[in-house]
This record gives C-alpha cells, sequence and structure tokens, in this order.
C-alpha cells in the first residue's frame, strides 16, 4: 500500500492526468484530476490561450455515454487503447465546432456518430475567453437521428453561421490540416501540392488576411497584364492615325478657298426666298390695322352675349347632373333584381335537397326490406352445408388409410432410390464422354468470371489492376523472379457465389486487404515492393505468409450453430466463400474469420439479445455489422454498428480451386475404361417393376388426398358462410338512419325561410330606388325647359351682330390673302432654304448682308466666277482629315487615361507585395530555422522553402522587362528533407517517403508553424503510429519544448507512450473502459479529500 500511495502521488507531481470510460451498459462518467476550473487554478496551469479548448462534455457520442475532461493549457496526450474512443474525441472537438462530417473521412451523415440505441448525442465545449475578466465560450451541438442540429452559444440557442463566425473570430480553423489534422486526413497533408501548402500555412499562421493579401496579389496581377496588352494596342493604332492624317494635311488648304466661294454662294441662294418674304411681311403689317379695328367693333356686340351664353352653360351643367343621379338610381334597381334573381336560384337548389332527403327516406326502408331478405338466404346455405358435411366419411378414418397406403409408398420409393443410387454409380462410370464435355464447359465459364472480375478491379483500383497486370507477365516470363507462387489480388482469389455474400465479405475486408497480394517468400514480397514503390509508382498492399497449414476439418467456432439458429444465425463468414487455404490463412491473420456470423432479417430482431446471450463479438446482417469490444479490465462489451454498403470488387466472383481440380478430373477420366453394361441393364428392369408398384400405391394415395381435400373445402366454404351470416346478423338501424335524414330536412327548412326573408328585404329596398329614378326624370324636363327659353333670346342677338361680323369677314379675306401669300413665301423659304441659327448668323455677317435683290445677284455672280476658276480636288479631305483628328484626340485621352489606371494598379501591387512577401519570406524562414533545428535534433536533414515558380510551366515566355517574381499564383511551399547522409534533400511526397518517415516531417511541421501561428489549438490524431521508438522519443520531446515555449494548446491523440517519456509539464488524458471506474461526483470528492490531508501534513 505504502509504495502504491508513493506512485500515484509522484504520478500527480509529473502529470496531471484525466480518464473517461465508454461502457456501454452503464452511464460513462469523467475521471479527471481537475475537474473544474478552480481545482486546475490550484494545480499551477500556465493560462489558456484565447480559443484553447478549457472542458469538453460528451452525451450519448459514438462509444460515450455521459463523460466530461478537462484539457490542460499546453501539450495533451491522450492515451487509450484501439477502440476505447480517442479518434471520437477528435471527432467530437471537429462536429462541435461547426465542421462537417467529411472532414473526419469516417462518415457522411452527422447521425451516426449518436452512439447506438440512442436517439440524440450533445458535444459540448468550452473555449477559453483569453481574459480572467471575460467568461468562457461555452458552445454546444444537439445531434438528432433525422440529422437535424441545434446550436447554442453560451446557452442560447444560435444559428450554425452565428456559431462558425464566432469560432473563425478565435481563429479556429477545424478545415485546415496544419491545425486539425484526424487520424484518416494525415496522409493528406504531405499530398497536398506546394501551393495549396503555402495557402493552408498562410491561413494558420498569418491568418486570413494574409491569404486575402495573396488572393489579392494574384488578381492585380492578372489585371495589370491585361491592361498592359490593351494599352500597347492603341499606342500602335495612335501612330496609325497620326501618319496617315499628316499626308491629307496639304490637300486641306486648297481646298478651304473653294469652300469659301461656294459657301457666299450658297448663302446668296439662301438669302433670295428670304428676302422675297421680308418684302411681303411689311405690306401685311399695314392690312392687319385695319382688321383690328373692325374686330374691337365686333368684340363689343358679344359682349351682349355672354351672360345668356353662361347660363344657359349652366343649366345644361345641372341637366348633365341630372342624368348621371339617374343612371345611378337605375343602376341600383338593376343589382337588386340581381339580388332577387340569386335568392331565387338558392331557393330553387335547397328545394331540389328537400326532394332529395324525401327520396332517402323511402330509399332507407327498401334496403331494411333487402337486408332481411338476405339474412334468410344466408341461414338456408350454411344449414345445407352442414349437411353436406356431415355426409362426408369420417377426418379419422381417412388419416388411418392414409398412414398405411404412406407407409408402403415410403418402403417402395426407398427401395427405387436404392436402385436408382446403384444405377447412378454405373452412369457415373458409363458416362464419361459427358462429363468430359460438362467439366470443359465449367472450365470456359469460370474463366469468362475471371475475365469480369479483373474488368471490375481495373475500374475500382487502377493501380492493383496494374500491379496484377506486371506480375503475371514475370509469372508467364522465361526468367520468372519469383521463387514461389504469387497470389492477389486478394479479390480474385475469392469465390462469392452469392452476390449477397459477396457483400457480407467487402464489407468485412478492409480495402487494402481487398486488392492485397500475397508472398509465400518474403525475398519475393521485397522485390515486389520496391517495384512497385520506387519504378512502378503504384500504390498497393502486400501480405508475407510464412507457410501454409494443414486445413483442420471443422475450424474451432465460439458457439454451436445448433445453439444460434433460433436468432436466424445459420452461416459463418468462411463458409459462404471459396479460397485456397493459404487465403483463408492470410485473412484469419489479421480478422476473426472463423468467428464472423452471419444473420438474417429476424437477427436484427433480436440484436440485443443476440450480443448479450451469445459469445460472438463480430456479426453481420443483411443491412448491419456489429462489433463487439471487450474490455481488458471487465467482461463488459461495447458494440459498434456500421451500416453495410455494396459490394464493388466482389460482385463477380470466380474460383481457382475448383479450376484445379476440374483440370484434374479431366485428365483422370480421359484414361477411364467403360465396364458393367450388363449390370446396369439388370438394375433398370428391377426398377421398372417397381416402379409400377409405386404408380398403384401413389393412385390409392391421389384419391385420399381428394377426399380429405373435399372435406377441408366444405369445412372453409362452411366457415365463409357462417362469417356472412354473423355480418347480416348485425341489424340494420333503420330508426336512427331515419332520424338523422328528418334531421337534415330540418336544417333544408331552415334555410328556405331564411331566403324567403331575405327575398322580401331586396324587394322593399327595390320599391325605394323605383322611386328615386321616377323623381329625377321629373326634374330633368324642368331643366330642359328653361334652357330652351334661353335659346331663343340669344338667336335674337346674333342677329343684330351678323352685319358687323360680316364687315370683318371682308376685311379678314383681304388680311388671310396677303397672310397666305407671306407664308407661301416662307414656306418657300423654309423649304429651299431652311433658317437655321448658323444661317440667320451668316445673314448678319457684313459680307454676306444685302437689302436688294440687285446687290444679292451681283454677289453671288462674283463668287460662281471665281469657282469655276479654281481647280477642285477630292471634296471628302477635309472631312477626312476632321474626323482623323477627333479620333487623334479621343484616342490620345484614353491612352493617357490607361496609363494613369495601369500605373494606379502598378503602385497598388507594388505596395501589396511590399507588404506581403516580406512577411511570407519572414514566416517560412522562421518555420524552416525551427523545421530544419528539429529535423538536426533527430540527426537529419529537413527546410522548408518558399518556391516563386512551383507548378508554373516549363516554356512559359514572359513579356520584355516583366518578372516571374510577380506571379503570384505559382507561389508555392515545400518541405524538403534527407533520412540519410548519402541522400539528397527532396520534397515530402506519399509516393516517396515511408509512412514513419511522413509522420516525422509532418509533426515537426506542425510544430514550426506553432512557434509563428496564431492559432489557439493544434490537433493531431495518431501521427506517431509509423515511427520507430527513437524517432518517437526524440519528436515527443522536441513536441514537449516547443509547445511550452510557444504557449499554445497541442493536443496528441495515441493508442500508445514510449516508457519513461518527460511529462512534467504535459496533460495525460487516460481513456478507460470498465465498470469499476469511479463516478464523476466520487472522484471529485476523493481528490478533495485527499488535498485537504495533504495540506493538513
Amino acid at each position: 500500500k505504502k509504495k502504491k500511495k508513493k506512485s500515484m502521488s509522484t504520478s500527480r507531481k509529473k502529470s496531471r492526468s484525466s480518464a473517461a470510460t465508454a461502457d456501454s451498459s452503464k452511464e460513462i462518467k469523467a475521471l479527471a484530476s481537475s475537474t473544474s476550473t478552480s481545482a486546475r487554478a490550484t494545480l499551477g496551469d500556465a493560462p489558456f490561450v484565447r480559443g484553447a479548448v478549457v472542458r469538453v462534455k460528451l452525451t450519448n457520442f459514438v462509444t460515450y455515454e455521459n463523460v466530461e475532461f478537462f484539457p490542460g493549457s499546453r501539450l495533451n496526450v491522450v492515451i487509450g487503447p484501439n477502440g476505447s474512443g480517442k479518434s471520437s474525441i477528435v471527432c467530437a472537438l471537429a462536429l462541435g465546432l461547426g465542421g462537417k462530417p467529411n472532414l473526419l473521412g469516417r462518415a457522411q451523415e452527422v447521425r451516426e456518430f449518436i452512439k447506438h440505441g440512442a436517439q440524440e448525442a450533445t458535444v459540448e465545449i468550452e473555449l477559453a475567453s483569453g481574459s480572467p475578466n471575460k467568461a468562457n465560450v461555452v458552445v454546444s451541438r444537439l445531434i438528432k437521428m433525422d440529422n437535424v442540429s441545434v446550436w447554442k452559444i453560451n446557452n442560447r440557442t444560435a444559428s450554425h453561421k452565428e456559431v462558425l463566425e464566432k469560432i473563425r473570430s478565435m481563429n479556429i480553423q477545424v478545415d485546415n490540416l496544419c491545425q486539425f489534422l484526424p487520424q484518416d486526413k494525415v496522409v493528406e497533408l504531405a499530398r497536398l501540392d506546394s501551393c495549396a501548402l503555402l495557402k493552408e500555412t498562410e491561413l494558420a499562421v498569418g491568418g486570413p488576411k494574409l491569404l486575402e493579401q495573396h488572393k489579392k496579389l494574384i488578381e492585380l496581377r492578372e489585371v495589370q497584364q491585361a491592361d498592359h496588352r490593351e494599352l500597347a494596342e492603341s499606342k500602335a493604332k495612335l501612330e496609325n492615325l497620326q501618319r496617315e492624317n499628316e499626308l491629307r494635311k496639304v490637300e486641306v488648304e486648297k481646298l478651304r478657298q473653294v469652300e469659301e466661294h461656294k459657301e457666299m454662294m450658297a448663302v446668296m441662294q439662301a438669302r433670295k426666298p428670304w428676302l422675297e418674304f421680308e418684302i411681303l411681311r411689311k405690306r401685311l403689317d399695314d392690312l392687319k390695322l385695319d382688321l383690328t379695328d373692325k374686330k374691337m367693333e365686333l368684340a363689343e356686340a358679344a359682349k351682349r352675349e355672354k351672360p345668356i351664353e353662361r347660363l344657359i352653360k349652366r343649366h345644361k351643367q345641372n341637366a348633365k347632373k341630372l342624368d348621371e343621379e339617374s343612371d345611378q338610381a337605375l343602376n341600383r334597381t338593376r343589382s337588386s333584381h340581381q339580388q332577387m334573381k340569386n335568392h331565387n336560384s338558392r331557393l330553387a337548389t335547397l328545394e331540389s335537397k328537400f326532394e332529395a332527403c324525401q327520396a332517402d327516406l323511402q330509399r332507407a326502408a327498401k334496403e331494411f326490406e333487402e337486408h332481411q331478405k338476405r339474412l334468410v338466404m344466408a341461414k338456408h346455405k350454411v344449414d345445407k352445408l352442414e349437411r353436406d358435411l356431415a355426409d362426408e366419411p369420417d377426418a379419422d378414418s381417412i388419416r388411418d388409410q392414409k398412414n398405411q397406403v404412406q407407409q408402403s409408398l415410403t418402403e417402395i420409393k426407398a427401395r427405387v432410390r436404392e436402385i436408382r443410387a446403384k444405377k447412378k454409380e454405373i452412369e457415373a462410370e458409363l458416362q464419361g464422354n459427358a462429363q468430359i464435355a460438362a467439366i470443359k464447359r465449367e472450365l470456359k465459364q469460370l474463366e469468362n468470371e475471371r475475365g469480369r472480375r479483373l474488368e471490375n478491379l481495373k475500374r475500382q483500383n487502377r493501380d492493383a489492376f496494374n500491379a496484377y497486370q506486371w506480375v503475371q507477365a514475370r509469372l508467364k516470363s522465361p526468367d520468372n523472379p519469383f521463387k514461389k507462387e504469387v497470389l492477389g489480388p486478394m479479390c480474385l482469389e475469392i469465390n462469392c457465389p452469392n452476390p449477397e455474400h459477396a457483400k457480407y465479405l467487402e464489407n468485412l475486408l478492409p480495402k487494402w486487404m481487398q486488392t492485397a497480394f500475397i508472398f509465400l517468400d518474403p525475398d519475393d514480397r521485397a522485390l515486389f515492393s520496391d517495384e512497385m514503390r520506387d519504378r512502378q509508382k503504384l500504390k498497393v498492399t502486400s501480405m508475407y505468409t510464412p507457410s501454409v497449414h494443414a486445413a483442420a476439418a471443422e475450424p474451432q467456432r465460439i458457439a454451436r450453430k445448433e445453439d444460434l439458429a433460433r436468432f436466424g444465425i445459420n452461416n459463418w463468414i468462411d463458409e459462404l466463400f471459396d479460397a485456397l487455404p493459404v487465403v483463408k490463412q492470410t485473412i484469419a491473420s489479421q480478422l476473426p474469420l472463423y468467428h464472423c456470423a452471419v444473420g438474417t432479417s429476424k437477427t436484427e430482431q433480436c440484436i440485443d439479445a443476440v450480443l448479450s446471450e451469445t459469445p460472438i463479438e463480430s456479426l453481420i446482417t443483411p443491412t448491419t455489422r456489429y462489433t463487439a469490444t471487450r474490455s481488458r479490465y471487465s467482461s463488459n462489451r461495447s458494440t459498434t454498428v456500421q451500416q453495410l454498403k455494396s459490394a464493388h470488387l466482389f460482385t463477380a466472383s470466380g474460383d481457382s480451386t475448383r479450376q484445379d481440380e476440374l483440370q484434374a478430373s479431366l485428365k483422370r477420366l480421359e484414361f477411364e475404361q467403360e465396364e458393367q453394361k450388363e449390370k446396369y441393364r439388370r438394375a433398370r428392369g428391377e426398377e421398372d417393376q417397381w416402379m409400377q408398384e409405386q404408380q398403384k400405391v401413389e393412385e390409392q394415395k391421389n384419391q385420399l388426398d381428394k377426399q380429405v381435400q373435399h372435406r377441408r373445402k366444405l369445412e372453409r366454404l362452411l366457415e365463409v358462410k357462417r362469417q356472412e351470416l354473423a355480418d347480416e346478423s348485425n341489424e340494420m338501424d333503420l330508426e336512427k338512419r331515419q332520424a338523422a335524414i328528418r334531421k337534415e330536412i330540418a336544417k333544408v327548412n331552415a334555410r328556405r325561410t331564411e331566403e324567403v326573408k331575405a327575398m322580401i328585404r331586396v324587394l322593399t329596398l327595390k320599391s325605394t330606388q323605383t322611386q328615386a329614378v321616377i323623381e329625377a326624370s321629373l326634374m330633368k324636363l324642368e331643366v330642359n325647359s328653361r334652357i330652351s327659353s334661353l335659346e331663343t333670346k340669344i338667336q335674337d342677338l346674333r342677329s343684330l351682330t351678323c352685319e358687323i361680323r360680316n364687315a370683318v369677314a371682308a376685311a379678314q379675306t383681304q388680311y388671310d390673302s396677303t397672310t397666305q401669300q407671306a407664308r407661301d413665301a416662307r414656306s418657300h423659304a423654309n423649304r429651299v432654304s431652311p433658317l437655321t441659327e448658323e444661317l440667320r448668323a451668316k445673314f448678319l455677317e457684313d459680307r454676306f448682308n444685302v437689302t436688294s435683290m440687285a446687290e444679292l445677284n451681283t454677289k453671288f455672280n462674283a463668287a460662281e466666277a471665281k469657282v469655276q476658276s479654281i481647280a477642285v480636288p477630292n471634296p471628302h479631305v477635309i472631312r477626312d482629315y476632321e474626323e482623323a483628328l477627333k479620333a487623334i484626340a479621343q484616342l490620345e485621352k484614353q491612352v493617357g487615361q490607361a496609363e494613369a489606371t495601369l500605373n494606379a494598379k502598378m503602385e497598388q501591387l507594388r505596395q501589396l507585395k511590399q507588404v506581403w512577401i516580406p512577411t511570407v519570406k519572414e514566416i517560412v524562414q522562421r518555420i524552416s530555422e525551427r523545421f530544419s533545428g528539429y529535423f538536426a535534433q533527430i540527426g537529419c536533414a529537413g527546410e522548408v522553402a518558399l518556391n516563386t515558380r512551383s507548378g508554373a510551366p516549363a516554356d512559359e515566355t514572359l513579356p520584355p522587362g516583366d518578372s516571374s517574381e510577380d506571379d503570384f499564383k505559382f507561389y508555392g511551399l515545400e518541405i524538403l528533407v534527407k533520412y540519410r547522409d548519402s541522400a539528397k534533400l527532396c520534397q515530402l511526397d506519399s509516393r516517396v517517403q515511408s509512412g514513419g518517415e511522413r509522420a516525422v516531417a509532418t509533426i515537426l511541421f506542425l510544430i514550426s508553424l506553432q512557434m509563428s501561428s496564431q492559432a489557439p489549438f493544434r490537433l493531431v490524431d495518431e501521427i506517431n503510429q509509423g515511427m520507430d521508438a527513437v524517432n518517437e522519443r526524440a519528436v515527443f520531446s522536441i513536441v514537449e519544448e516547443a509547445i511550452q515555449e510557444s504557449g499554445g494548446q497541442f493536443i496528441l491523440i495515441t493508442p500508445k507512450l514510449l516508457p519513461e517519456l518527460p511529462l512534467e509539464s504535459s496533460t495525460v488524458l487516460c481513456v478507460n473502459n470498465g465498470p469499476y471506474m469511479l463516478g464523476q461526483e466520487e472522484w471529485v470528492g476523493a481528490m478533495d479529500a485527499l488535498s485537504l490531508s495533504e495540506t493538513s501534513l
């Protein structure tokens, strides 16, 4: 006890550990030495950075029923045996922080993470606020079976978008492989090309802002190149236009002199009609003064008519208003008429319904009478069938006779079977040729099936297919390099005739094993691996089986099939396919092949009983695979449930073992002789005698069977008729039906009464509206009478002013005639020479000013003589010259603007480049220095380099003066490693380095990022699985020192740890299974008591 207590005390001083149990049958509780924030503070933890994981609580999540644990602020090592639930913690962190299931590479739907048997799961994660004055952020996710999730932030319901924004504000990136690396995604980091790796690193270290700067540089670079090409094209076009216009300038000068004289002629020609119009306009002014005097006299006479005209107009307006009121009253009367029609229609409908109800009453009485008749007929049929059945022979006597006949028939058939068996033995010896033909047909069929399986393999896994082709070519070659037989891929060596069984097997075998090659010699395997990895560059798996044990008559099982039959379990998985013994031995070395049971749909209905009452740990049903994991500390088991997927590689099965057997049988039958023909004839005669006897006995049996069938037919018919009689015996409730119909009649009558009342109201309203129409018509007649009297009076006044109007008309006629002449002259002038603003201005110029027709003709004739004396060049030169000047000016403006825009963008790119490149180079330099230092500590070499031409085409040509350093889309980050002194630094590649080498490079690269990153935590799942002990110990030491120096949080998931690792400043989280774990409350109480006892000591 003293030694154990001392060990526990030492463990508390060296590391803070927490434990969780994943028991499927009991409530799971977390066992953590630091169970609350206050408890951790007492242990002297370093402060949590903003966004670090402080607490995780899971309910019904994968293997966990209820667990809560508290990671430390620096390095956290989560350790536990395989299947205990370590990777479930990774899934919980990814899904709880807003990630999708495809990030984990394990499932497509979030409901698959709900614990088997539960309806919902909860993930609650507490993130550090980064400040002692602020409360931590608690994000929770409730997952339901319908794939719906309910999110909460600090116990407040939130949307998925709000959760993602909160997570991003803390710089948490679960979709970034440089920060969050699940077990199934480790290889993807090595597969990233250098450009993608640089972007992931920018996002992890510099944050979204640095990555956005990179994207902006790429965008500016592409825009700059496009603008530069457009500017060069515009400048070339401008130079061409300027050269052409210089040649036109000489001809333009000559043509302008001719244009000036032509302009004089054109202006004089245009001035002539306008001069004629001005002469007529002066005459019109005189006539206008005379007409004005006469019109003033007429206006005085018209003033006396205006008052009467206004009175007539007012009366006509009143008449129009009365017309409108009369029309409105008439419309209301029509509306009331339409309402009457609607009421009449509804009343008619109710009358029809009333008549229908009356008809229903009569129909109910008639149906009741027919029901009584059917009841009497049913009783009569039942009585007749009972009498017929009583006349039939007794069933017991028929059964006794039938048993005697059956016994005789059984004896005869047994004798016939003996004879036929003897015949078959003889036939087998006599039909050698027929068996040979059948064997040949079956061999051909098997060869065709193997071809189909090869095509299927080619579609599903091209690397495995190419490897198979290479192996077959070497096996057929005279210089075959292999020492022993080579089998594979495994999917070609296994025969599953039933497609359903093929699905079972494909879901049982891992993907890598389905296409694996089997070698019986280790040198053969090494030769194959070197060829595939180094020269062929193919990703294939090989397995070595040292020897082939003789197959036992029956493999040792964990249970008898007779005991499992009640659960619908009738087979073991190895019974459903055929394969060579070495193939089955290879599978059994990796999987519990002989202990995997195959059930039916009945098994799924009682699955809980199967898992609890039988020792089966692996079970497959038509839709699901169940895997039970037994705890090392107790007899309890936890169960993993997986939905079966459709088969792809095993759908077209073949049988190589059967081929070998058929070949051997074919050779043997070719040398055999025919024999025993006379013996066969005697057996055939004896068979004929017994067959005649069997026919007689079968006729007796058939007669008895007919009697039994006839009696059973009468019994079934009697049962049917009795049921019909019972159905008809249920008396029809005539009174209830009639009461319902009468109730409906009462409702119809009430609605009829309402419709009649409504019609009376409409009739009263219609009478009132008709009276209003009559009154409006009488008022309209009175107004029309007044209008007629006033129109007679104004007619007398108009006669008095007629004479004055005639005088005005005569003066107007003369004025109009002159006006028309002036208009014609102006129209002629506008038609011949439209008076534009430009022409009007020319008329006012001194050189074009004329006052008489004689002066106009003189100037016109002089200009015409000068135009005829000068030779006229090309008349379109001036127009072309001026248009070219405009185009040159416009193009010069565009070129200037384009140059300014291009310079601005180049300056913007230069400024952004001066910010981004130093930052990226400084980050890469920092990462590379630490990466190189870490590799030096393990005796290897490595560096991280920024490549400015990563992924650029080899034949790419750049414009003059352009720099390839500005092609930011080709910038990439390369991880260079060297594990042996004789080798050179080469880029990290999943096809070059081994799994352990990639794991070492990946973890050291992530640690190098941790020193420069703004990420609050990093997570890596089982990265140390492929490392040897020396590298693992060195890497672990580097990780612990780097995490302490960087101040961030690091979570490392691993199934094992090397002994004597330095864990003084680390937090170890142990995942344990079993029913003897302390509950959460018990653990906290025990730790508090222990703390008090140590304080008192």
